[in-house]
């Protein structure tokens, strides 16, 4: 299970050669994709996305700033939230990701890179 999130992030991946990876191994996998939990204006798609409450995306964006006020927080925190309140395994490589969603409850895997 994936969101949009994940899928424009691929699609905006600057380096061509390696955004034709991603999408070559996006493409192999086939991951059915699944609305977020909390629809934000100028990042969530209207079709893709739940009108939720917000509360856990709130919770993980504001330990995820508490941490490193990076510029994919937002999207970070939305990813998050669909695999706690889905009950879904989490994957990733940030450290800080994987440290606040298992807090708020993430089944997590994390790649050490």
């Amino acid at each position: 299970m994936v969101t949009h999130i994940q899928v424009d992030e691929i699609n905006n991946t600057s380096d061509k050669e390696l955004r034709a990876r991603l999408i070559l191994a996006f493409a192999g996998i086939a991951p059915e994709i699944v609305p977020t939990e909390t629809f934000l204006y100028d990042v969530s798609r209207l079709d893709r996305a739940k009108m939720g409450n917000g509360e856990v995306f709130l919770a993980v964006k504001t330990a995820l700033d508490g941490r490193d006020k990076k510029r994919n927080n937002t999207q970070d925190a939305l990813i998050a939230e669909v695999a706690i309140v889905n009950g879904f395994r989490l994957l990733t490589s940030d450290r800080n990701l994987a440290d606040v969603a298992l807090g708020l409850g993430a089944n997590i895997r994390f790649f050490d890179v």
